[in-house]
């Protein structure tokens, strides 16, 4: 059967398109180049689905996510219409369900028992709204849990807003993350933490009441009042699973690379997937159409790397060679291989690539090629045999979600001012190939690496880094060395 899951929302749309088991799954920030782009109406959308070879004439069935009313919901879905626009029936999700079952990407998706999503907002409401439901997916169905009263401004969203109270520059969903970053240069408050030690989830938006009027004078504060979230957040997980139970965590909340090992190391099994913010909410649309009309799983083969926007020329051996002398040489280059990467981070075939032990090296990314904030750290991705060399980290990471403790002192461009860094570990595939080579060449297969954009731009695709020469050494697209 061939579906459709559309997510139009407020911010980063996407829809994804299976016939029975192949997925495809488009992002048009990529191709508009519109950093968090949202279709206004849905006639935009229509004209993208006709470009990109879908006939709405030919579909089974549709899941929306926007607005959604629970009153009219039978669960977590209701049935829509027949409209005039599609010939098939169509469903609207909750939309923090959709978050729940876009994880069927992921290995052990069958034997979730529960599933969390944290995030800031959807369908009128946060997670973190009146009462969030906290959800457990069994197979092909959806029960009600229990219901916490969570509190009207979670995490992600808070963050946000202090983005803004601060004046920071940029997109608003953006915010978050810097802060993120901007947190690690303060120092905790042990006295404020002893008052806030006994707060639960329900209280987060307590701790971020009266804010200080300036972003540079916010450092201890905000790194205090992260530092509680970090507390909060995983006793709340504790509070409802067992650390050997199969769980699921997805939502915005989701994306902090700081909560997320404290996770990790308390349940071995947490699945958090890279789609796990909006950009995964169609998937989750096309998993609750496969699950109501009782088809076969669909294929997960060459996830993530499922964005249509696909380089089908391979690098050759001499080119990967070639690559990886450049890297070797201290040289900063685009990589863009194969189909993009679903998610926010950049897993290699997207990526912009330089040594990960070069002195200063933050700093000449920074001012040649990325233009970010200083005080923004840059990930790493390396050979997953060799990531216990460089860092404590004694899990794969395969999405970047997680930071670990930097134990080799020469990896200064990677490493931020609390010590960590971002992995990601590789394990097969093309940057596989170019990774060991650059270890045959320096001794090492870890090498910094950042999304293939400059600031406030989305990551490109294959026509866009053409044309991204200002500060890159080299950009390889295919077989092809565009500089």
């Amino acid at each position: 059967m061939k579906f459709l899951g559309i997510h139009l929302g407020g911010h980063d749309s996407n829809f994804t398109y299976t016939d029975g088991k192949e997925v495809r799954y488009f992002k048009p920030e990529r191709f508009k180049q519109v950093k968090h782009f949202r279709y206004d109406n849905i006639f935009y959308l229509l004209h993208d689905l006709k470009l990109y070879g879908i006939d709405i004439n030919d579909l089974d069935a549709v899941c929306m996510s926007y607005e959604f009313d629970q009153e009219k919901a039978e669960g977590s879905h209701y049935h829509l219409t027949t409209s005039n626009i599609f010939k098939c029936p169509v469903y609207s999700i909750n939309h923090h369900y959709a978050h729940a079952l876009s994880c069927f990407t992921e290995p052990n998706y069958e034997n979730i028992t529960k599933s969390f999503v944290l995030d800031g907002t959807g369908d009128a409401s946060t997670t973190t709204g009146e009462d969030f439901e906290t959800t457990s997916v069994f197979g092909n169905f959806h029960e009600l849990l229990t219901k916490y009263r969570l509190p009207q401004i979670s995490m992600g969203r808070a963050l946000r807003i202090l983005g803004h109270f601060w004046g920071m520059d940029g997109h608003k969903n953006d915010f978050a993350g810097k802060l993120m970053a901007f947190q690690s240069y303060g120092k905790v408050d042990n006295q404020l933490v002893d008052v806030f030690k006994d707060y639960n989830i329900g209280q987060l938006d307590e701790i971020f009441k009266n804010p200080p009027q300036t972003l540079e004078h916010s450092v201890d504060w905000l790194r205090t009042r992260h530092y509680l979230c970090e507390q909060i957040i995983p006793k709340f997980f504790k509070s409802i699973a067992n650390n050997d139970e199969v769980i699921s965590y997805t939502g915005g909340v989701a994306q902090n690379i700081l909560i997320n090992p404290i996770l990790k190391k308390w349940n071995t099994n947490i699945i958090i997937p890279p789609q796990n913010s909006d950009e995964g909410i169609s998937l989750g649309c096309v998993e609750l159409l496969r699950t109501l009309y009782d088809q076969d799983t669909f294929s997960t083969k060459g996830f993530p790397y499922w964005q249509e926007d696909n380089v089908k020329e391979a690098p050759t051996t001499k080119t990967i060679k070639q690559a990886a002398e450049l890297i070797a040489k201290g040289k900063i280059i685009g990589w863009c291989q194969g189909k993009g990467e679903i998610g926010p981070r950049a897993l290699g075939n997207r990526s912009i690539l330089m040594r990960a032990d070069i002195k200063g090296g933050k700093d000449i990314i920074n001012s040649k090629v990325k233009h970010r904030e200083e005080y923004r750290p840059f990930g790493c991705s390396v050979l997953v045999e060799d990531l216990n060399k460089h860092t404590n980290c004694t899990f794969e990471s395969p999405y970047m979600l997680h930071a670990v403790t930097v134990t080799d002192s020469s990896l200064e461009s990677i490493t931020h001012v609390d010590g960590t860094t971002r992995p990601q570990t590789v394990k097969d595939g093309v940057f596989s190939e170019l990774l060991h080579e650059v270890k045959k060449l320096t001794g090492t297969s870890i090498v910094l690496n950042t999304s293939l954009n400059v600031n406030g731009y989305p990551i490109a695709n294959p026509e866009i880094a053409k044309s991204m020469k200002s500060g890159l050494d080299a950009v390889f697209i295919g077989d092809t060395n565009y500089i």
